[in-house]
């Protein structure tokens, strides 16, 4: 059960760092680090004395921010610590990454503390946390202390030759203060009361049930909530005109807050109730046998092969039962109903969030209030997406007792640096998936209507865009269509990946759009080549031997990109894809043939069962003996 969290307010603890550095070419050097909180500022010249500084007891709870710290100063902090290993009697707990990008640091120490009333001794760890700020707000620096007032980051190249000088510690003392009065604001006005967090999902989702919940909301058991799971999905992005004719004048459509305007509408909260029959009174989730005819040119139901696909053919699938409705109304779908659950009670829980932040938007861009408008968007977009968090994170620790590692069962990431992969459960009760399933697939639905009103005369569409040569009805009201831009001489490689030129009504030019930032101009569907950075994560313990952790520069990757969501004919025009039960075979095969050897055999032996059963496609057909069971397997897969 999901219940408000209490009107407790938690002082927000934080400081920030920034650390300036020499970078030329693949060399690296540190050179300074600045410190800023509330006693002010202060600057150190070696790391050691900045985490000497930081890691200490009276600091147990703080947030140590740094923007966009995760690809490049956090890592002048994990050197450090490899080479000292503990600071004052802190020690370096695990380390949170996403997409290669370090979020997150937690170091710990142990603390014991006695009762006085029962004379027990009682143990906890205390906890000071690491964090990259632009994971709270993901645009520049200079971009960020501008929306919220508090000055302009200053032009200043020190790379060339840096000194350590009064011009330059006043530059990296200006950096940090513009970080923390943008936290101060933030988290005194904006997300008051939460205490500090990682994330900006996770700010939404304290504000939210601090102050908008005022209902409980039903959690699911695990095996309701790992069947509505598989049918949650993103936004629909698909190409079905590859380019414009010479001069033809395309309308660029957005809807208006497409996300937030579906979570106006009723949610499931109550109890779940189990059933091998559609309710369509009820919100429900249900898996379906699928056949659609080939010559539909808009399918709905999306399967997920290789990304997210809307295909013809014969599938199965588990569906929210607003898109199994939707579905139904087409004469080409034949949709057979296996089993689901539905839910007894909906409400509007998300009503008054909406409805304040929406108006907090509205009213900020009238008055050009950049602060209001970019924390309305930010709390908007940001709260559906937590509800449906997976429960299994990967992180990754560090251990130098190699049996204990392995008696926890922990994949070995490092060997040298005594760095293991560690998947950590949670059992959070606002992991909810149902709630984001619905609001996804409620939004699918709004942007396939439009679709709808568009066919043979539609170009592209992304999540709540559409890209027509139609004429659709607009106005400000949030869930209805908005006209963005008129462009022309308009090229769809990829999706999101495109270019054209913008245009006014009356085929005055404005500007040219590029390609995706990062493709080169020019090229083809096929031969897509990518500029990016190493994961940061990826370079540990593989560069030279002054530094374990850094090592900067770009490379080239070569993306074979295919447009593979529908299939292109005579170079512009696309029709559905079709697709067999086969193909999904394939699929598992293919998530199995990914797994390292040394992976699948940490598995138990029911473990690794249960995914041959998976990947075979087959049922264990009665066979209750695990050897026997394994043995089946075996020769079943020799078989194939």
């Amino acid at each position: 059960m999901l219940k408000p969290l209490s009107k407790i307010i938690h002082k927000p603890k934080f400081m920030v760092y920034d650390v300036e550095a020499l970078s030329i070419k693949e060399n690296t050097t540190f050179k300074m680090v600045g410190l800023f909180s509330e006693n002010g500022y202060k600057y150190f010249t070696e790391i050691k004395d900045f985490l000497s500084c930081v890691l200490k007891d009276k600091n147990a709870g703080y947030y140590i921010y740094g923007h966009y710290a995760g690809k490049y100063d956090i890592l002048f902090i994990l050197e450090e610590f490899y080479k000292i290993k503990n600071f004052n009697e802190w020690e370096l707990n695990k380390i949170i990454d996403t997409g290669g990008r370090i979020i997150g640091l937690t170091f710990t120490k142990e603390k014991l503390s006695k009762n006085e009333k029962t004379g027990k001794i009682r143990r906890h760890n205390m906890v000071i946390t690491f964090a990259d700020s632009y994971s709270l707000f993901s645009t520049s620096l200079n971009k960020l202390s501008q929306n919220f007032g508090v000055g302009k980051k200053e032009d200043h190249d020190h790379n060339i030759d840096f000194i350590l000088n009064e011009e330059n510690i006043e530059y990296n003392k200006n950096d940090c203060k513009l970080l923390y009065d943008s936290l101060d604001i933030f988290y005194k006005k904006y997300a008051k009361g939460i205490g500090c967090k990682l994330t900006i999902a996770s700010c939404a989702m304290a504000v939210y049930r601090k102050y908008f919940q005022d209902t409980n909301i039903y959690g699911l058991e695990e095996n309701v909530e790992n069947f509505i799971r598989k049918s949650y999905a993103g936004g629909r992005v698909e190409i079905f005109k590859t380019a414009s004719k010479p001069n033809e004048k395309l309308k660029c459509y957005d809807i208006n807050s497409l996300y937030p305007s579906m979570m106006l509408k009723k949610m499931p909260t109550g109890p779940v109730i189990f059933s091998t029959q559609q309710n369509k009174e009820k919100i429900g989730f249900y898996k379906c046998e699928v056949n659609l005819k080939s010559e539909e040119y808009l399918p709905l139901l999306p399967i997920k092969l290789k990304g997210l696909k809307f295909p013809t053919g014969k599938f199965e699938g588990i569906y929210d039962n607003e898109e199994i409705k939707e579905a139904q109304k087409n004469k080409n779908y034949d949709i057979k109903i296996t089993n689901g659950f539905y839910f007894l009670k909906s409400e509007k829980i998300f009503k008054n969030y909406v409805k304040y932040y929406y108006s907090l938007k509205t009213e900020s861009k009238k008055n050009n209030n950049k602060t209001g408008y970019m924390i309305a968007k930010m709390f908007l977009n940001s709260l559906y997406g937590k509800f449906a968090q997976r429960r299994d994170k990967e992180v990754i620790v560090f251990c130098n007792n190699y049996k204990l590692a392995k008696e926890k069962k922990l994949i070995l990431y490092n060997e040298k640096l005594s760095l293991w992969k560690l998947t950590e459960y949670s059992r959070a009760k606002h992991i909810i998936p149902s709630l984001s399933a619905h609001i996804t697939s409620l939004a699918r639905v709004h942007l396939y209507k439009y679709l709808q009103l568009c066919k043979n005369e539609l170009f592209y569409c992304d999540t709540d865009s559409v890209y027509t040569t139609k004429k659709l009805n607009t106005s400000e009201k949030i869930g209805d269509m908005k006209l963005e831009k008129y462009i022309k001489n308009a090229n769809f490689y990829l999706p999101k990946t495109y270019s054209f030129d913008e245009i006014d009504e009356f085929n005055n030019f404005i500007k040219h759009y590029d390609i995706q930032k990062g493709f080169d101009k020019g090229l083809k569907i096929g031969d897509l080549k990518l500029l990016g950075y190493k994961s940061a994560l990826n370079n540990i313990g593989n560069v030279d031997n002054n530094h374990i952790f850094l090592k900067h520069g770009i490379f080239n990757k070569v993306n074979k990109a295919t447009y593979n969501k529908r299939i292109v004919q005579n170079g512009v025009d696309t029709i559905a894809l079709s697709v067999t039960p086969e193909d999904f075979i394939k699929k598992e095969k293919i998530i199995y043939s990914e797994m390292t050897e040394k992976e699948f055999e940490l598995l138990d032996k029911n473990e690794q069962l249960e995914i041959r059963t998976k990947v075979l496609g087959v049922t264990n057909f009665g066979i209750k003996d695990v050897n026997k069971k394994e043995k089946f397997f075996k020769d079943y897969e020799h078989w194939l």
